[in-house]
């Protein structure tokens, strides 16, 4: 059945592949494209994954910030002791207080670690 819109008619047949398309003489006249059931579906598959593609390409990415661990949660990552991550902390290690609880960022630990098996300790 041929759903017709401005300019454009398209019919949907079963049967073999036949796509054709009538090159319109002007730009007011129409375009006549016929097509199986199963073209049409390849053919609305790639429409969406372009447009979804363009969608996605649109979007701005933001990078989250790392988490912050508490003193038990760094101490599991590095394999150390609570108490060890508080000597480390008293030595310098970076960690962020929030009223009496010390949270650590995991890259900036590993990079104060880092720098203190190389010696460059202040």
């Amino acid at each position: 059945m041929p759903k017709q819109s401005p300019g454009v008619l398209a019919e949907l047949r079963p049967g073999p592949a036949v796509v054709r398309s009538v090159p319109a003489p002007s730009r007011d006249a129409e375009l006549i494209v016929t097509m199986t059931r199963g073209e049409f579906r390849t053919l609305m598959r790639e429409a969406a994954f372009h447009g979804a593609a363009e969608a996605l390409a649109e979007l701005k990415v933001t990078v989250a910030a790392p988490a912050l661990l508490s003193v038990q949660e760094m101490a599991q990552q590095l394999g150390v002791s609570r108490s060890k991550v508080n000597a480390m902390r008293l030595a310098g290690c970076p960690a962020v207080r929030l009223g009496s609880i010390f949270r650590f960022s995991p890259p900036a630990v590993l990079a104060w670690l880092e720098k203190q098996a190389r010696g460059d300790a202040p």
